[in-house]
């Protein structure tokens, strides 16, 4: 992967939802328990994108924001649409006056783009969580979000130059005539969402994706299907991603045990033939740094 990422989170179904990407200061959603579970590494978090206004993704901003509120920041990006967080604020503010005014807020929309770090950036785009039944076209009240980082690559007609040619050359002609810029998906986060097709998710080398149930039988049986997604779509879905080399599910029903959940992602993955390693974050787990744990999956 061209970032060291360590991810780290917890996530399930009705219950706490967060993902703390490092070393980009990034914390998507905030579910009860996040405070906790990140302690003193919470202090790193520069920017929460989250993704829906449910109690299990945003609770543990009441907790999180006192603790961890310095000048500007973190930043909370939210869907612009969904009144509960501009409600949170001004709960907050009067809540924690100490802090009133630490935190900045920020409603966001399909293609905004939020710069992390020098060519590290994160876009939102909508996913279909919250049903269009429940919302007005053009509305973004669920969010998806992507990081991708940009690097300049030599145009081609400048690759034999030496170095001292190409120095010299940078110095005579304007950036944008000598390089061009090569946009590399590093992660995507899909939140809460029924299954999309692969190139929605901007081809990325890591993909965070719900699972809450494990079979279709499931998710159509409880009406889901318009809210989320099974361990089939999603392991079908990665097949089919060109770039892809690594999956993190998570957000699973606690109807499953851990048995359950680990025997259906390994069969999926066998009938789809995956070539890259899947973990999972199960039921009531918080899981540190993530890729250094166990696969569940692992190609032989």
């Amino acid at each position: 992967m061209r970032m060291n990422l360590r991810v780290s989170g917890h996530s399930t179904a009705l219950y706490s939802t967060c993902w703390a990407i490092e070393p980009i200061g990034l914390l998507f959603d905030c579910g009860d328990g996040a405070a906790a579970t990140l302690q003193q590494k919470g202090l790193k978090i520069k920017t929460i994108a989250c993704s829906h206004a449910d109690r299990d993704h945003l609770s543990g901003l009441f907790q999180f924001l006192p603790l961890n509120s310095t000048s500007n920041r973190p930043l909370v990006l939210y869907p612009k649409d969904s009144g509960s967080f501009p409600a949170i604020k001004k709960f907050t503010d009067q809540f924690d006056p100490h802090v009133a005014g630490n935190t900045k807020w920020q409603g966001i929309e399909n293609g905004h783009v939020q710069q992390l770090k020098p060519n590290t950036f994160l876009e939102a785009y909508p996913n279909r969580h919250i049903p269009r039944s429940e919302t007005s076209q053009g509305q973004h009240k669920s969010l998806s979000y992507s990081v991708y980082c940009d690097t300049q690559k030599l145009k081609s007609e400048f690759s034999s130059l030496s170095g001292p040619e190409i120095g010299r050359l940078r110095k005579e002609r304007p950036v944008d005539e000598i390089v061009d810029i090569v946009r590399s998906t590093i992660l995507t986060y899909s939140a809460d969402t029924p299954i999309e097709n692969a190139k929605y998710w901007k081809n990325p080398e890591v993909l965070i994706h719900e699972a809450t149930f494990l079979n279709e039988k499931d998710l159509t049986s409880r009406k889901q299907e318009a809210r989320h997604s099974s361990v089939p779509d999603v392991i079908k879905m990665a097949s089919e991603m060109p770039n892809l080399k690594v999956l993190i599910l998570g957000h699973f029903s606690c109807r499953y045990n851990h048995e359950q959940i680990r025997e259906t992602i390994q069969a999926e993955a066998k009938r789809w033939n995956i070539k890259i390693p899947i973990f999972a974050v199960l039921p009531g787990e918080f899981v540190r740094d993530i890729l250094s744990a166990t696969p569940v999956w692992e190609p032989t």
